[in-house]
């Protein structure tokens, strides 16, 4: 079995690939080749080669971009917005948003806290009855006696009481509680 080569800087999954073809299998193997032994192989030149060995920069591939969308990245994700949308604001792609968010613990809750503040807000602006139909299922029947010789030119709207609203939001606060595992069960 051969080490994962994207371990070390500057090396992704085409480039260890390449390596593992080449016959490198191991993190020391490719540090102790020569800078022409490594700059021969397919995807690599010299100067990447060089770069491998010698760990210029100290990080891994190119430098993060993060700091730079961070401010509009939160923004977005205030908005309510899901990751692709959040992503699209940014400028990123989305698949670069999910790696920022594997790669930085700190980044990762931020954005998460964010999102929960525009989730919180959309609920409270959210009819309670929308709210139970959509999450819990929640079917209100309601029976009705109609006069078929009359002429019904009106529509009949009712609206939830404050005890099914208090309901709503109490269902929605334990099913949050219950995702992020604050409930005990």
């Amino acid at each position: 079995m051969t080490e994962d080569l994207t371990e070390i800087d500057g090396v992704g999954p085409a480039i260890a690939e390449a390596l593992e073809e080449a016959g490198f299998e191991t993190v020391d193997d490719v540090l102790t080749a020569s800078v022409d032994e490594l700059a021969a192989i397919h995807m690599l030149g010299e100067s990447s080669a060089a770069s491998i060995l010698e760990d210029e920069d100290g990080g891994k591939g190119r430098p993060s971009k993060l700091e730079k969308y961070e401010d509009d990245i939160f923004e977005a994700a205030r908005q309510g917005l899901t990751y692709e949308g959040i992503a699209r604001v940014a400028g990123v792609g989305v698949s670069t948003l999910h790696d920022w968010r594997e790669a930085h613990e700190d980044f990762s809750e931020s954005l998460e806290r964010a999102r929960s503040e525009a989730e919180r807000e959309l609920i409270q602006d959210v009819d309670a009855e929308f709210v139970l139909e959509r999450s819990y299922g929640y079917v209100k029947t309601e029976k009705r006696e109609v006069d078929m010789d009359a002429d019904i030119d009106q529509t009949t709207t009712q609206e939830l009481g404050e005890d099914e609203k208090e309901i709503a939001r109490q269902l929605i606060q334990m099913k949050q509680q219950q995702d992020s595992g604050d409930l005990n069960e």
